[in-house]
């Protein structure tokens, strides 16, 4: 443990996580690099026992506003208090929305009851009238709000606050990754992750490695939620990647498994978290 501290000292911890994951799963050292601002240095050099070298570059995605959605409703414990008599659930797509609908969710929440209607959304627009906030909501938002009359709010001395999480894109899981490489090719010219591959791309080095943390919105959710868990096949061919990149490593954080792509041999999942 002390060894990877001094090889790995003045990394992020994200860093130095990708830098011990990637170690394991090619066999190389791995050394920090970028640690005092050097000008267009990578993040980690990668030594093999054959002599060969690579650099290893490291950065994360979510998609827009994912990150902050996802940060200002974790603050409140995915949870607001229920002013209701139903169990209620919100969705969030635009972190711009979380204020007014903090502002507002308890008076919509009255009104549907009043009303006995758990479906905003589903409703003509003929009925929401002169509602402000029902307007709003259906209208002019990203949000969604649910009612579960089947579920009280209350039992005994148990509450059941009004669920609020952010908004996912529906379908279904890609179990067999169909759209992997398809998704990766499209992440890759991200602005942001591309500028990292054209980092590592001007390195001189048998090898150049880049390492994506994926976060929700990062790809298709179908895709995402796949990859949270060990998938049992992967794709026979890779994906159309930047000619300097010579390996990808993806995770989402999720389970034991970190997925790679080499250039030589395709796609691979390696257990190096356990």
């Amino acid at each position: 443990m002390g060894e990877d501290v001094d090889r790995l000292a003045g990394l992020r911890r994200d860093e130095r996580f990708a830098a011990l994951a990637v170690e394991r799963a090619s066999g190389a050292v791995a050394h920090a690099l970028d640690v005092g601002g050097t000008q267009g240095a990578v993040d980690v050099t990668l030594t093999y026992p054959d002599g060969r070298r690579g650099a290893l570059e490291v950065t994360s995605h979510a998609g827009d506003g994912v990150r902050q959605n996802y940060a200002l409703l974790g603050q409140d414990g995915w949870a607001w208090p229920n002013p209701g008599k139903w169990w209620w659930s919100a969705e969030v797509g635009d972190p711009r929305d979380i204020p007014r609908l903090r502002k507002c969710y308890a008076e919509l929440i009255l009104l549907c009851e009043a009303e006995g209607l758990s479906k905003p959304h589903a409703v003509s627009w003929s009925w929401h009238g002169d509602r402000e906030a029902l307007r709003w909501l259906v209208r002019e938002s990203s949000c969604r709000l649910w009612g579960h009359p089947e579920v009280p709010a209350r039992d005994g001395t148990h509450e059941r606050g009004v669920m609020i999480t952010p908004s996912g894109s529906g379908g279904g899981v890609d179990t067999e990754l169909d759209s992997l490489n398809a998704e990766v090719e499209r992440l890759l010219a991200v602005p942001v992750i591309s500028r990292h591959v054209d980092k590592v791309g001007r390195v001189e080095a048998d090898e150049r490695h880049l390492w994506v943390s994926l976060g929700p919105g990062s790809v298709a959710d179908g895709l995402y939620m796949a990859l949270m868990v060990e998938p049992t096949s992967m794709p026979p061919a890779g994906p159309e990647a930047p000619k300097p990149l010579t390996h990808l490593w993806i995770t989402t954080g999720y389970g034991e498994h970190l997925l790679g792509w080499a250039r030589e041999s395709g796609w691979s999942v390696h257990h190096v978290f356990g």
